[in-house]
């Protein structure tokens, strides 16, 4: 009798979870499921905004500046353009690399990488400048007034005192630690000058009056510009005394003044100061120098004070 009465509960239950265990059973509720999505739960066209509108800023107000703003970091400047993300922070395109502002050898995008193993002489790699040091203040016109830190950049008037001293160096020593860097070596100057080639001069070992600032290098330009034929003008190594067409430019203003290792102006435009082992010298020339292809060479120093003396930095490699 027991199993009597049971069997009726037995046959229903089996009945059931033949129902809930069908493959159609199963799709109905899986149907179910996505039909919640759809009522925006999980949102089909998903958080990620993908779309023009994205928080990513993927449309014109991605803010490329493409005037290529110059920005100023711990000294360590960087003259690449700036990308918004688009989530508050900016993102240098002057660094690479992943992010990392230091570039090959452990420089920072500013200064260039001086190895030892490649360039004659150098016994230790360094960093140095790829631009005559310039105030913080300075412009394509004006050297400014600033003295707390350096910069290299290109664009900008040289830092330079006329005439030079100790308190000068100084002051020129305390704005390259203020920019995380130093005063250069003389033996350091002199290898960035003379580069891998060992040159007599950045450029090479025949002196070209064009190629960096130098008393000459504008003579052609002004006898054009006053409509001399060039048949006529003054095209000597000192012909900038002819015609006073010799002054400071900006820092870079001549691309052709450099070597592989990639500084500029160098050679030329206002002289600079490299530390010695008890003091200090004065090295590369300048725009206003009688006998620029003797003082534009690498190994020459400056006797004298009363000139236009500015510096770059150096520092080791991180």
């Amino acid at each position: 009798m027991l199993h009597q009465n049971l069997c009726p509960i037995l046959c229903f239950f089996v009945v059931i979870l033949a129902i809930a265990c069908s493959p159609d059973t199963y799709d109905y509720w899986a149907s179910l499921d996505m039909d919640a999505g759809a009522d925006g739960d999980t949102d089909s066209d998903s958080d990620t905004d993908t779309d023009s509108d994205s928080d990513t800023d993927a449309d014109s107000d991605s803010d490329s500046d493409t005037d290529s703003e110059t920005e100023d970091e711990g000294g360590c400047t960087d003259t690449g353009s700036v990308t918004d993300t688009g989530t508050g922070a900016e993102v240098d395109a002057g660094s690479v690399d992943g992010g990392d502002p230091f570039l090959d050898g452990g420089c920072p995008s500013d200064m260039v990488f001086v190895s030892s193993a490649s360039v004659p002489g150098v016994y230790q790699s360094y960093c140095i400048d790829k631009y005559e040091a310039s105030r913080d203040d300075a412009t394509s016109t004006s050297q400014g007034i600033a003295t707390s830190i350096a910069h290299s950049v290109p664009g900008k008037q040289p830092w330079w005192n006329n005439p030079i001293n100790t308190t000068h160096v100084g002051t020129f020593q305390a704005a390259c630690a203020a920019a995380g860097k130093r005063l250069c070596q003389s033996e350091e100057w002199f290898e960035a000058c003379s580069g891998e080639s060992d040159f007599v001069y950045v450029f090479g070992n025949a002196f070209d009056q064009n190629l960096c600032n130098s008393v000459g290098a504008l003579c052609d330009e002004w006898c054009l510009s006053h409509s001399i034929p060039m048949g006529s003008c003054d095209l000597s190594y000192n012909c900038g005394y002819t015609y006073g067409c010799y002054e400071i430019l900006p820092t870079g203003d001549f691309p052709q003044c450099t070597n592989t290792l990639g500084t500029f102006d160098i050679g030329g435009n206002v002289w600079e100061i490299a530390l010695t082992s008890t003091s200090w010298e004065i090295r590369g020339g300048a725009f206003n120098c009688a006998g620029p292809d003797s003082r534009l060479q690498c190994g020459y120093t400056a006797g004298w004070t009363s000139l236009f003396a500015g510096f770059r930095c150096c520092k080791d490699p991180e």
